[in-house]
């Protein structure tokens, strides 16, 4: 079964308002670091010029994603899909609706009473050995504006999510 988990990060709650910086797919089952594939803004040339427009980000992603039989996120429903499907309808495009999500935010919030939903609550609960990353406002507010540096981190904090 061709199921993977992804995380998007972008400059903003709100679609309208804010654009991705880069998003990340782990293929779930044999998943190796090589297999990650993590699409960044900073990556397009048109970047240099204008780094607001994700358009060909959004289009890879969307393209990306059509053959995935099941993805899993965490807040997935409320925030990932519906903010990559606010960028994709401005070019005619849509993520596919085939596909079967699993969202462990909302599995979590049915399922579980640990003290809390967050995926930095679940890893800490489970004991993973991956834990999440520290957020740092500032540092999205950097890459946002074309910080090299700081996109490097939020790319590095986006495919330690997956």
């Amino acid at each position: 079964m061709n199921v993977w988990v992804f995380d998007i990060e972008s400059t903003g709650l709100n679609a309208g308002f804010g654009w991705p910086l880069c998003t990340s797919f782990v293929p779930l089952f044999n998943a190796r670091k090589s297999e990650v594939r993590t699409f960044r803004l900073d990556s397009y040339p048109e970047y240099k010029k204008s780094p607001w427009d994700d358009r060909p980000l959004v289009k890879d992603i969307i393209d990306f994603q059509k053959d995935i039989e099941v993805l899993v996120s965490h807040n997935g429903v409320w925030f990932d899909i519906q903010m990559l499907n606010t960028w994709a309808v401005l070019q005619k495009k849509w993520m596919n609706l085939n596909t079967k999500h699993i969202d462990t935010y909302r599995w979590a919030r049915k399922q579980m009473r640990n003290g809390g939903r967050s995926l930095d609550a679940l890893l800490t609960y489970f004991q993973t050995p991956t834990q999440k990353t520290k957020l740092k406002p500032l540092e999205w507010r950097k890459a946002a504006t074309g910080n090299a540096e700081a996109f490097e981190y939020i790319v590095k904090h986006n495919i330690h999510d997956v």
